[in-house]
Formats: C-alpha cells, sequence, structure tokens
C-alpha cells in the first residue's frame, strides 16, 4: 500500500458511515483523522446504559441489498459479525408496518385517506424530479411516517 502524505482527510462522525468512510480511505493509503463529539464511537448506532437498561440509542441491526457494501462489512466484521434473522415491524397510528417498508402493505394498512396523501405527495415529487436526477424518499410523506415515530428499545442489562 503506498502512503499519502499529504493533509489528513477530516471525517467528522464516528458512526457506521463515517469509520467506514476513514476505513475506505486508509486502505487507499490516505491519512484520516475522525472526529467524534462522543466519548465513543457509533454514532446513531451504538447502545447507552441507563438504570440498569441498555438503550439502542438508535437502529440495532444492519440491512442493504448494495453488494459493495455487504462486502466491506463482511471484511471489515469478519468471523465478530452475527447475523440474525428477526422480524422489524414499525409502530404508527396504533398500527404495525413491516420494515423495510411493502409499499403495498403500508397503503392498504394505512387506508384510504393516508394512502391518498401519501401517493399524492409521491406524484407530486416524481413530477417535480428533474428527469435525469433519481428521486428519493426525502422529500415526500413516507419519511415524515418513519422518521417522526422512531422507536427505541430496552434490554435488560
Amino acid at each position: 500500500m503506498i502512503t499519502d502524505h499529504s493533509e489528513p482527510i477530516y471525517i467528522l462522525g464516528a458512526g457506521p458511515a463515517g469509520l467506514a468512510a476513514a476505513y475506505t480511505l486508509t486502505q487507499q493509503g490516505k491519512s484520516v483523522v475522525v472526529v467524534e463529539k462522543d466519548n465513543r464511537v457509533g454514532g446513531l448506532a451504538k447502545s447507552i446504559e441507563y438504570q440498569e437498561f441498555i438503550l439502542d440509542y438508535g437502529p440495532d441491526r444492519f440491512y442493504t441489498k448494495i453488494t459493495p457494501v455487504l462486502k466491506l462489512w463482511d471484511e471489515v466484521l469478519d468471523d465478530e459479525q452475527v447475523t440474525v434473522n428477526r422480524l422489524t415491524r414499525i409502530y404508527y397510528g396504533s398500527k404495525y408496518f413491516s420494515y423495510p417498508l411493502k409499499a403495498f402493505e403500508a397503503l392498504f394498512t394505512l387506508g384510504f385517506v393516508e394512502s391518498t396523501k401519501i401517493v399524492t405527495s409521491y406524484l407530486s415529487n416524481s413530477r417535480h424530479t428533474k428527469s435525469k436526477q433519481k428521486s428519493t424518499n426525502d422529500s415526500w410523506y413516507m419519511t415524515d411516517l418513519v422518521i417522526s415515530h422512531q422507536h427505541y428499545k430496552a434490554n435488560k442489562a
């Protein structure tokens, strides 16, 4: 590996994305400094202890279908990686939804009014998106359902 002796690249945050970026850059011989405001790494994916309980600060599992990302995690975690089949649900409006979201299940479970808002918002966003630009969920209604109703899981320590 050729080491790059130029100024280091600063990465803000030692969550999964920051650590993956640092790892990838160091594999390319770059000098990297990771800056984390907390006293431990993990970002939103870490667990914290509070009054005899372990609380997941954010997501406690990793899910992706992106092959390069899977390869990176396999390389970094090697034998320490634990794969568990779990059923994950999003609780919203007194109802449970599959995670990752299944569009038709969500639309039918939400009912006519909510589903109409989602579809209208999505179609409106799709129309306003440039033809060559890929539309993302960030700007349409469904994101509000997931982000504004986050869940936290408590496990007895």
